[in-house]
């Protein structure tokens, strides 16, 4: 039972977080990678709007969940619908060579994510230890439309978090089970799909530039776990120098790149790692 859960689970993450946004900016003079990570960004927004109104308009209490359901299955359907429409320009998406490579590369860290969490058996680590409860009842919480005053763990109130994250988790446990394991796997199907993003930031990744778009993110992320460790100080410092040196990395090897665009080298260097733009020629897409 839990794998055909999961396999509709994966169905409905594919679909809904795809097609509805792929539908509206199929015929925008992008990129077939930047077409890709709108159409992505665009179908997880107008889902969050959907799954939002259902929640709004849904009665209170026990009953609700059955409407709910019922209106999530109809927002999924109008998914399948504009992927059927917009088939042609997926197919198109698909066959460009840097959308495949992203695309495997998400694959490859959502496996990796998922692999992680499944190796997990009790979660500890102090005040993190009931993160995934918390958000896990938030869920539950938009999903079966709990009162408002509803106590979270940690002492919390309902608005101390955004509810994005939640709603949507609500709107896919709705169809498939609100199952722990379940919430997990879409938890990191929708967190991973910040690679497609980055992606189209390295796309035009001019003398480094998208190194240091990126080195706000990678403080943010890599400090929040340094703040965990008495060390914090060290290991902030260390964090820091780190995103500096790998902007100082991207520069060098754009530099290089270009050095060795006139060179009859060029050939082997940049077709091995498939890297930089030559001017006045056209990007592999």
């Amino acid at each position: 039972m839990l794998v055909f859960q999961l396999g509709l689970l994966l169905c409905l993450l594919l679909i809904c977080s795809l097609a509805p946004g792929s539908y509206c900016v199929r015929k925008l003079p992008w990129s077939p990678l930047e077409k890709l990570s709108g159409g992505v960004g665009l179908s997880l927004v107008l889902l969050y709007l959907a799954s939002w109104g259902v929640y709004c308009l849904s009665p209170r209490g026990a009953g609700g969940t059955t409407v709910q359901t019922g209106a999530f299955v109809a927002v999924s359907l109008i998914c399948v619908l504009l992927g059927i429409l917009a088939r042609k320009d997926l197919a198109g998406l698909i066959r460009s060579f840097r959308v495949r490579r992203a695309v495997l590369g998400y694959a490859f860290l959502l496996l990796w994510t998922v692999v992680n969490l499944a190796m997990i058996r009790n979660y500890s680590g102090l005040d993190w230890g009931g993160d995934w409860s918390e958000h896990f009842q938030r869920s539950l919480f938009f999903l079966h439309r709990f009162p408002a005053h509803t106590p979270i763990l940690g002492g919390y109130e309902l608005p101390a978090r955004p509810p994005m994250m939640n709603v949507l988790a609500a709107f896919f446990l709705a169809q498939a089970q609100d199952r722990f394991e379940l919430f997990q796997v879409a938890s990191a199907f929708l967190n991973t799909s910040v690679l497609v993003g980055v992606g189209v930031v390295g796309e035009r990744d001019f003398m480094g530039s998208a190194h240091l778009t990126l080195m706000p993110m990678e403080v943010l992320g890599l400090s929040l776990i340094a703040a965990a460790f008495p060390w914090r100080r060290l290991a902030a410092i260390a964090i820091v120098a780190g995103c500096f040196v790998d902007f100082s990395l991207g520069v060098f090897l754009q530099a290089r790149l270009e050095a060795f665009e006139n060179t009859p080298q060029r050939t082997v260097f940049t077709t091995g790692l498939n890297l930089g733009r030559a001017p006045g020629r056209r990007s592999r897409r």
